[in-house]
């Protein structure tokens, strides 16, 4: 028996390889405001944005997860009920009643000297405040730390963490997508229950209790998708592949009116859709359009992926009843979430976005301890994981997130 128990150390190495050349990032401690694209759930506005531009929030909405950014305002209204973080380059202004389990961040990049960041009644921050300029809360609770400039105020409850009057700096936000180059559109029109291959199309008409089936990964490109009526129903069936995309350009508006979503064999992170529509053929005068509606037996209106429309509004819900999305909602101009929307964050992985991977251990290998468990995790697509090590030792798991190890040494994911 050992009369000395000692203990072994383990160093991890994070290393990773997909097939687009992506930027690593190693993740060990809280974050700051984020510049990774693929961490935002909405991002509006752009510097030649000068009317209509930014984010608004109706009341009644949840999202999870993610940030919610905008190169101008953002603006909310009642019972926003959101578990990520605010980053704003103006104002930020709260209706009462906002539940917010992450940070703000307001970088008044004009140096308005008006209120920064205006919150109503009963709103309850997790995180921290951060702004560069004056802060007004009404009432609430702030579970972090307020920080702010010299020559600048704070008015609100006490922070837990503590109030920080000195210089502040931000880190850039994320930038849009590029602007993709589409295919010509093709001619045609679908109006009736059709499933399609990558292609041209024309033009989709769905007018209530149609289904469009898009079959396998590939681009997919329309002239405009204008529904109607009741339910239509877009399936998405990735035919067994386990990488490729569906992905959709569509040159003018889209209006999905009320939509179901079936997805076979992958998920919203891989679906993408791209419109260079501005609104001007859709009765809301948004480039891309969700309605709120139920079909009575408990499904809502929804949309699963990414949207990106760079010359116009993204617009989801309204009415009493709630819509639903997975995915992330990218504008140049205006995203407005309208009342009763449920918004998920599903990020989709851009060639060139951060892929992030966090490590830790969290006990020792000792004689009464001989293996411990190393814990992964990354917000990469469907890795394929790989495990070595330099001196030590892989019991078990060495091509999952989470490896059996039971020797000190150097170990490389």
């Amino acid at each position: 028996m050992m009369k000395n128990q000692t203990k072994s150390r383990i160093s991890i190495l994070s290393h990773f390889l997909i097939s687009c050349l992506l930027i690593l990032t190693i993740t060990n401690q809280a974050k700051a405001q984020s510049s990774s694209l693929a961490d935002y759930v909405i991002l509006a506005g752009d510097n030649s944005c000068t009317s209509n531009c930014g984010v608004s929030i109706g009341p009644n909405n949840s999202i999870t997860n993610g940030v919610v950014g905008s190169l101008n305002d953002i603006t909310t209204s009642s019972n926003l009920e959101f578990t990520g973080d605010l980053y704003s380059l103006n104002l930020i202004n709260l209706a009462g009643g906002n539940q917010i389990t992450g940070s703000i961040y307001g970088a008044n990049i004009n140096s308005d000297t008006v209120n920064i960041l205006n919150a109503g009644s009963g709103t309850n921050i997790g995180g921290d405040i951060k702004v560069n300029g004056d802060i007004f809360l009404n009432s609430g609770s702030v579970g972090g730390q307020v920080l702010h400039p010299s020559g600048t105020y704070y008015s609100g409850p006490a922070p837990a963490g503590g109030e920080s009057i000195s210089a502040v700096s931000f880190n850039s936000i994320a930038s849009l997508p590029a602007i993709s180059q589409f295919d010509a559109a093709g001619n045609g029109n679908i109006a009736n229950t059709q499933t399609i291959t990558p292609g041209a199309f024309g033009s989709v008409s769905l007018n209530g209790g149609r289904t469009l089936t898009f079959s396998g990964v590939g681009t997919y490109t329309f002239s405009k998708i204008a529904n109607k009526g009741s339910f239509n129903t877009f399936v998405f069936d990735f035919l067994n592949n386990q990488t490729g995309i569906i992905r959709i350009n569509v040159h003018g508006d889209v209006d999905l009116s009320k939509l179901k979503i079936v997805i076979i064999g992958g998920d919203a992170s891989r679906i993408f859709l791209e419109t260079h529509g501005n609104g001007s053929t859709t009765s809301s005068g948004s480039a891309f359009n969700l309605s709120g509606g139920s079909t009575g037996n408990g499904n809502e209106s929804e949309w699963k992926g990414t949207v990106w429309a760079p010359y116009g509004t993204v617009e989801v819900g309204g009415g009493s009843d709630k819509a639903l999305i997975e995915g992330a909602l990218f504008s140049g101009q205006y995203v407005q979430l309208n009342n009763n929307v449920n918004l998920k964050h599903v990020p989709f992985l851009f060639c060139g976005s951060p892929i992030t991977i966090t490590t830790s251990v969290t006990d020792s290998i000792e004689c009464s301890n001989p293996t411990v468990t190393i814990t992964a995790s990354t917000n990469a697509n469907q890795p394929t994981i790989s495990w070595s090590t330099n001196k030590g030792f892989i019991v078990s798991g060495e091509t999952t997130l989470t490896p059996v190890v039971s020797s000190g040494g150097y170990y490389k994911i």
